[in-house]
This record gives structure tokens, sequence and C-alpha cells, in this order.
């Protein structure tokens, strides 16, 4: 029997994951490691929060994921009246990038959709701008990879 495609829908402003630096403790001399994203730990937890609200099963076996990520638009894409400019492009062709949001959510799903985010044997990402009345946020989709 084969296993449900699972669909989650997040909305809110993508964040990255994967950017570290590392500091040393003026108090102690041991060194810190730090997230560049500022909202990456509140955008982790919603996504696990929206996963665990929809009640997909923790997968054993190898994964298939899909992320479509949509960014919020600067607001030099519309119009003195408010309304989006033809000019206003579909691609999001600026930071942050693809892969780093891809992280962020392979990250947040380890133990809740899967065991360990090395499972992922098949991803696709994708990312551009939202359109008008569309809310932020990242689609994603989860299924069972092909050798199980």
């Amino acid at each position: 029997m084969l296993e449900k495609f699972s669909v989650l829908v997040v909305d809110g402003n993508p964040a990255t994951a994967g950017s570290k630096r590392a500091l040393k403790s003026a108090s102690t001399g041991r060194i810190i490691v730090l997230d560049d994203c500022k909202r990456g730990k509140a955008w982790r937890q919603a996504i696990q929060a929206a996963a665990r609200e929809s009640g997909i099963p923790c997968r054993t076996g190898p994964v298939k994921l899909v992320c479509n990520f949509v960014l919020p638009r600067p607001k030099c894409h519309r119009g003195a009246d408010g309304h989006l400019k033809a000019t206003a492009p579909i691609d999001h062709v600026t930071r942050p990038d693809t892969t780093k949001l891809l992280r962020a959510v392979e990250d947040a799903l380890n133990g809740v959709a899967w065991a360990d985010d090395g499972q992922v044997v098949s991803q696709f990402a994708s990312k551009r701008y939202a359109f008008p009345n569309e809310k932020p946020g990242v689609r994603i989709g989860i299924m069972p990879g092909d050798h199980q």
C-alpha cells in the first residue's frame, strides 16, 4: 500500500538556515556558534507546528520533498494606487538563496515528518514573489521515495 502524499501550507515570511558564524565568548573563552538569520528559529517552529497539527506521519524510509516558497513583495513593486505594477517581476532572483530556505524546512521537519533529513533522497525547491492577495509562506509536499 502506498503512503499518502502529505501537503503542508505554512504562512509567514520564509527564513533561511545554514549560514552560521562562530564567536569566541569573552567571559568563558568558548566558541559559540550563532545562526545568521534571526528569524530562523521562529520560522522553523512555525513549520514544525504546522506539521504536527496536520498529523503527517513521521516517515522512516526514503522521502521526496517539494517546497514552493512565496516571498513578500517589496513596496517598490506597487504603484501609488497600491496595485501591482505591470513591470513587477514574478521570479525572486535575490537573497535569500533557495537552498538555504530549503535547508530550514529540512531542519524543521527532523523528528516530525522524518527521523533524519538524510532520508530526503529527492528534492525540488522554487521561490517567487507573492501574487496580489496571496500570503507569503511555503507549500511543502512530502511523499515516500521510490525504493521502499
